[in-house]
């Protein structure tokens, strides 16, 4: 947005409302302005969520946030990350200090950070900065361990591509294909995630800012714990949006190469993969709740690549047919007793009627054994031995109703307690 004086009037945003009121000043007595006339300029507004303003009172430069859910937790965090020698002034890795929280009204007030963004940095012709800048942010988050909430992990974005899909396919139907065919590639090739760092969730190309001896990283209203891939899948889903613009094509890519230099033996390839289509799957929808200028093709664009990008990495597997309805799977390699085949013409209980149930039921045993070791051959071929992806996958492909759902988390649940009794 384009930064204005007026205030708006907004009664989901109580802060924002009590400095209209009274003035900053008598909004929040924590940050001593006294007789200082502080000069407001609102510079990021969400009606109804949250108002991002810049301060200048006197010799001081700074952010006030106002939002409509309690920001303790980030608050909290400010605090957090000056514990760890974030917020100094030597630090290579730099973010705002809190100086300010009203808990009643809903705000923050932290530093201003002074210094061009990565989007400054392309425009002026040096992207491979803003790479670098990035990066760096990228190798400091691998090194912090921080007991914060969950960042919206893959869970979370599959949830929210739901509801990108739905918003998509009203606005427009060919977007609505995209969507989902896209929403689907992505349930299929959910990455296990072993590692939790602390992430900005945020990490547009815009919040990452140029101080001269350090890296800035600004807005962390997304803030939480998860893997490295959440951030640098948005820092390049934001590059691939810079890369539209001809003008800013050259640097977009110079940025992208060192960046992808520097952090390649901290990220896991298919994971960031997955996290860049689901950072570019919710920019499409963006240019949908903006609607400026070109945007059903710029939503498509994004959409096709996220989708293309996404079968570059983790290509799709070969189709599984299913059997009709009724019909016992893969028939003809079913192993019988004593060395047979269960074939049509070699049918279970072939070796007369007086054949006792005890036999049948144990060489139907041993066909349960043979298509259980045949789907951990699957896993192998079709996911790299990734088990977990594998039951993601069937669990996707079911369309599993909550009761059903539950009880699978029931057995997981039920297993993991024989396991840890296994090996207390």
């Amino acid at each position: 947005m384009k930064p204005t004086f007026l205030l708006p009037d907004d009664a989901g945003l109580d802060g924002l409302r009590a400095i209209r009121e009274q003035g900053l000043a008598r909004a929040v007595p924590e940050l001593h302005l006294a007789d200082e006339t502080a000069q407001v300029q609102l510079v990021g507004y969400s009606r109804g969520l949250r108002a991002t303003l810049e301060v200048r009172a006197g010799d001081r430069h700074f952010t006030v946030k106002c939002f409509a859910r309690d920001p303790s937790a980030e608050a909290d965090l400010y605090a957090t990350l000056a514990k760890a020698g974030l917020a100094s002034e030597d630090s290579g890795i730099r973010v705002p200090r809190l100086l300010a929280f009203e808990r009643r009204l809903k705000m923050v007030a932290i530093s201003w950070l002074e210094g061009s963004s990565g989007s400054d940095l392309i425009v002026g012709g040096d992207g491979a900065r803003a790479g670098d800048l990035a990066a760096r942010w990228i190798e400091r988050s691998a090194t912090l361990e921080a007991n914060v909430r969950r960042a919206a992990g893959s869970g979370e974005v599959l949830s929210r591509a739901g509801h990108w899909n739905s918003a998509l396919a009203a606005a427009d139907a060919s977007l609505g294909v995209l969507a989902e065919a896209l929403t689907r590639r992505l349930a299929a090739t959910l990455q296990v995630e072993p590692s939790v760092r602390l992430v900005n969730g945020r990490f547009y190309l815009r919040h990452v800012l140029d101080l001269g001896d350090a890296a800035g990283v600004i807005d962390w209203s997304d803030f939480g714990c998860g893997c490295l891939e959440i951030d640098a899948g948005m820092f390049l889903a934001s590059l691939w949006r810079t890369r539209r613009h001809k003008s800013r094509a050259r640097e977009a890519a110079r940025a992208e190469d060192v960046f992808l230099g520097r952090t390649a033996s901290l990220l896991d390839e298919r994971r960031l993969a997955w996290y860049r289509s689901g950072a570019l799957m919710s920019l499409a929808y963006h240019c949908l709740a903006r609607r400026r200028d070109d945007w059903l093709d710029r939503a498509g664009d994004f959409l096709t690549e996220a989708a293309q990008s996404l079968d570059a990495a983790i290509p799709p597997p070969r189709a599984l047919r299913r059997p009709a309805h009724g019909v016992a799977p893969r028939p003809d390699i079913l192993e019988q007793r004593g060395g047979g085949r269960v074939t049509p013409e070699h049918p279970i209980g072939g070796r007369g009627v007086e054949e006792s149930l005890d036999d049948v039921i144990a060489r139907l045993d041993d066909a349960q054994r043979f298509i259980v070791g045949d789907l951990a051959s699957l896993a192998d071929e079709l996911f790299q031995g990734d088990t977990v992806a594998l039951v993601c996958q069937l669990i996707s492909a079911r369309d599993l109703s909550a009761k059903d759902l539950a009880r699978v988390i029931a057995l997981l649940q039920e297993r993991q307690r024989e396991m840890e009794g296994l090996n207390p």
